[in-house]
C-alpha cells in the first residue's frame, strides 16, 4: 500500500540541496514502512530525492542531507509491505539550503 502527502508549492528550484528529519512517534505493525521524500518540476511527474531506513515496529529518528538541485515540488511517500493492521505516526521536516 503506497500513500503520498500533498504536496507543497516551494515556488521555484533551489540548487543547493535539503536537509531532512523524520521522526516515527508510533509504528504499530507486523510489517515494515518505506518513507521517501520526493521531488517533482511539475507537481505530476515525481522522482525519488531521499530514501529514509524502513521502520517496522520501531520508534526511530532518522537525518538525511541531498546536495544538488531539488525540484520546487515537494512530497512524501509512505509504502507499507506486511499483512494485517498499521498505525503509523510520523513527522517529516524538509529545509532547502
Amino acid at each position: 500500500i503506497t500513500t503520498n502527502s500533498v504536496s507543497v508549492n516551494n515556488l521555484a528550484s533551489s540548487a543547493d540541496g535539503l536537509h531532512a528529519f523524520l521522526h516515527v512517534f508510533t509504528a504499530e505493525t507486523v510489517g515494515s514502512w518505506a518513507i521517501k521524500l520526493q521531488h517533482s518540476t511539475n507537481d505530476s511527474a515525481w522522482s525519488d530525492l531521499m530514501t529514509f531506513t524502513s521502520t517496522g515496529v520501531a520508534v526511530t529518528g532518522e537525518q538525511k542531507t541531498v546536495t544538488g538541485t531539488v525540484n520546487q515540488y515537494l512530497r512524501a511517500q509512505w509504502t507499507y509491505t506486511g499483512g494485517g493492521s498499521t498505525n503509523l505516526v510520523a513527522a517529516m521536516v524538509a529545509a532547502r539550503q
